[in-house]
This record gives structure tokens, sequence and C-alpha cells, in this order.
């Protein structure tokens, strides 16, 4: 991936134990899209040594780069709402060739964890 200032290596913080982090947050602050969004830091950990995100106006959850282009990813609990939407379009916007994103949600995040 290109240095760009909009690109780093991920600076958000990912427990290992999500279990721990359950037993620290209250009732009112459970958030299981941080949840998911755990899971799916590690299992594209595993496959890529190099895991981002990207932020400008909006966020990308995860960016990485595999062989043949870079790849954005969005995580969500629930369905993608428009910000997820907007987000990506303006990573097109400065990433053109990249590949079309995965979008990733409980619906889906059990095909996800199986590649």
């Amino acid at each position: 991936m290109r240095k760009n200032k909009k690109s780093a290596r991920n600076k958000k913080y990912y427990p290992i134990d999500l279990g721990l982090r359950k037993s620290i947050i209250s009732q009112a602050g459970q958030d299981f899209g941080k949840d998911l969004e755990t899971v799916v830091f590690y299992h594209l950990r595993k496959k890529y040594r190099n895991v981002f995100y990207w932020r400008d106006t909006g966020e990308v959850d995860f960016v990485i780069q595999d062989k043949e282009s870079i790849v954005p990813y969005q995580v969500s609990w629930d369905e993608p709402k428009e910000r997820h939407f907007e987000a990506l379009k303006e990573f097109k916007e400065h990433f053109p060739h990249s590949k079309a994103p995965i979008m990733i949600s409980r619906k889906n995040v059990i095909e996800f964890l199986k590649t």
C-alpha cells in the first residue's frame, strides 16, 4: 500500500480477550459492533502481515493489501448505515484501483471467518 497521510498502521486497540473487555464495561457501554470488529481484526491479522484503517471525513474499518490490490473492509453489527457507504465512496475516490469493499455484519461473519 502506498504511503498516504490517510492510511496508517492501526492505532485502534483490540483486546485479546473479549471476556475481559465485557467484565470491565458497564451494561450501558456494551457494544456488539466493537466485539465484531475485534473478531474481524484478529482474523485479518492472522492472514495479512499488516492491517490498516483509513480515515478522512469517514472511516473504513480495515484495509489490507493482497497480492493484487488493496481491499477495504467495513464492519457493522447490523446492516451498514449511510455513513459506511459514504466512507467507502470517499475511499474509492482516493484509491480508485482498490477492490470492491467487503461488508461484514453479524449475518455473514461466520462465512467470513471460514475464509
